[in-house]
């Protein structure tokens, strides 16, 4: 117990409790994802499946005079451009962890409920949006330039979605401060 008064000491209360409250939380979620939502598939197959057809959509209009379908024959949808795999959308892919990380942070710092709310709604679009925008560029590429696809997909676009995520998070501690003078 020694050394946990030793190294709290010099650490504000708000930022230990800050901790507390996002070791709980990440804790909760792992419990209630792996134990209940994802053995029953409530929010994998329905946030890869839009994102997939959304995607899609967008592929379609850009490659009109191709022959575009959508697959649901394999372990995650996949878009075919005329009759040759062009992208699989994982589960992984989906943005879920992305969306339970950025909400995590705005729950566990406390602010009040509407900005809370307003930022978390926001985010959770913009998270979406760009994920969107990530997987259209990606079927682009496996169209037309596929050597480019490990780079944007594993670098570019992991580091764009973390920088958005960190710019609204400041935004948000920023707003959160005005208010709480």
């Amino acid at each position: 117990m020694n050394i946990l008064n030793t190294v709290t000491k010099n650490i504000p209360k708000s930022a230990l409790l800050f901790l507390v409250k996002a070791l709980f939380f990440y804790l909760t979620w792992i419990f209630l994802y792996h134990f209940y939502l994802q053995p029953r598939q409530v929010l994998d197959p329905p946030l890869t499946n839009s994102l997939t057809f959304l995607t899609y959509k967008v592929v379609k209009l850009i490659y009109a005079d191709h022959v575009l379908s959508l697959s649901y024959h394999t372990s995650a949808p996949m878009i075919l451009i005329d009759g040759m795999y062009n992208l699989k959308v994982l589960d992984g892919c989906n943005a879920l962890e992305l969306y339970v990380f950025y909400v995590g942070f705005i729950i566990c710092y406390g602010a009040p409920f509407k900005t809370s709310a307003q930022f978390i709604l926001a985010g959770l679009s913009g998270i979406f949006i760009l994920n969107w925008i990530r997987c259209i560029v990606l079927s682009v590429l496996s169209f037309n330039h596929f050597r480019y696809i490990d780079s944007m997909h594993h670098y570019v676009f992991t580091i764009a979605v973390y920088s958005f995520i960190l710019i609204l998070w400041f935004y948000f501690f920023k707003v959160s401060l005005k208010i709480k003078k």
